[in-house]
């Protein structure tokens, strides 16, 4: 779903994520086992057209929103919220820092937090979740860092690698989050 919202934090910008901004940069992440192995991408090797097949059907959905984080005008990652529910005012969220320079920054922190918030305060939704893969440490802790608990575990319902395994569904409710300055200093939403 195409929403023209840029999100702005101390060190980034959050925007819609188009066509336009695909590189061979954002494809070689696609296709890298460090970067995608817990991305569902990870089964099919990805080429230009299959990723701008991607972004557009994401964007032409009313139930997916797609940003593009980038930090100096450099894009580094993604996040998407899916499974957007807006008569139960429900989505999930997930998080891709592709570049591996800005990995160990603390960005996804500074990016769940400006999601989060988004969600909260200008979507008006209730509930955000998340799932994780059992083998995504890094994840975990990041979504309990925000204030997301974990609420169910769906049992060998992924393959990774050649093994099934886990998946939990972190979940934040509106009425427990509680906002954390040090994520994030300064925070806007332009509309545009």
């Amino acid at each position: 779903m195409l929403h023209g919202h840029t999100i702005i934090t101390k060190r980034l910008s959050l925007r819609p994520f188009m066509e336009t901004d695909i590189t061979d940069d954002y494809i070689s992440w696609l296709n890298d086992p460090d970067i995608n192995q817990f991305l569902e991408s990870r089964f099919t090797k990805q080429t230009e057209a299959s990723v701008k097949e991607w972004i557009n059907n994401t964007n032409l959905s009313n139930h997916r929103m797609l940003f593009g984080i980038f930090r100096n005008n450099i894009h580094i990652g993604n996040f998407t919220f899916y499974m957007i529910d807006k008569k139960h005012r429900c989505l999930r969220v997930g998080i891709t820092i592709g570049r591996k320079e800005c990995h160990k920054q603390g960005i996804a922190n500074e990016v769940l937090e400006a999601a989060v918030r988004y969600v909260f305060k200008k979507m008006k939704f209730n509930r955000i979740e998340a799932g994780v893969y059992d083998k995504n440490i890094v994840s975990e802790k990041l979504f309990k860092k925000v204030g997301f608990s974990k609420e169910a575990v769906f049992e060998e319902i992924v393959k990774y690698k050649k093994n099934y395994i886990n998946m939990y569904l972190y979940v934040l409710l509106r009425k427990n989050y509680n906002y954390n300055p040090s994520f994030i200093e300064h925070y806007s939403v332009i509309e545009g």
